[in-house]
């Protein structure tokens, strides 16, 4: 089991479309193969900063499953919108070592 985590940086003011967006994008993640868990937390000193977990199986689950998919597009439609110019700064993790 592997752990992704994913930095989200939104545009100032656009918090709550960031969370509606998200309930209507979960949808299309949680469905995928391999995923085992997810949830998305708001930076406490940064509101316009969101962190993503999701609990994959396996790398290949995220990459090579979810990311090729055509649900990978519906994921981040509603979301895309509140994204800042900023990059999103996504990385897997090993759960326990």
């Amino acid at each position: 089991m592997i752990l992704e985590r994913a930095i989200y940086y939104i545009k100032p003011g656009t918090a709550k479309e960031f969370e509606k967006g998200f309930a209507e994008a979960r949808q299309y993640i949680e469905r995928q193969p391999g995923l085992i868990k997810i949830e998305m937390r708001q930076g406490i000193e940064s509101p316009d900063c969101f962190m993503l977990l999701a609990w994959w199986d396996s790398v290949e689950s995220h990459m090579e499953g979810f990311r090729k998919s055509a649900d990978f597009a519906k994921w981040r439609a509603p979301l895309s919108s509140c994204f800042s110019d900023k990059p999103v700064w996504m990385e897997h993790f090993a759960v326990e070592i």
